[in-house]
């Protein structure tokens, strides 16, 4: 499973897949969840929120689109 996450990483800073899990829906992959979970930890990025959920024990965040167009997963949205 490490190597297929690193592969699809690798594939989508390449620019050779988008990011996205189905084609209808705009669900984010989960390899690239798990990018941004590794590589920013679970906080939110623009003011650092990390409360736990007492329940799940996991942070309740978002991963949203700067620019708003959730067709663009490069690195930088």
């Amino acid at each position: 499973m490490d190597y297929q996450y690193s592969q699809y990483i690798k594939n989508w800073k390449l620019g050779n897949v988008n990011g996205s899990r189905g084609i209808k829906a705009k669900n984010i992959s989960r390899h690239l969840i798990r990018y941004l979970k590794n590589k920013y930890g679970d906080c939110c990025s623009i003011c650092g929120w990390h409360d736990k959920n007492l329940l799940t024990s996991e942070v309740p965040l978002e991963i949203d689109h700067m620019d708003g167009n959730a067709d663009n997963n490069i690195e930088k949205n």
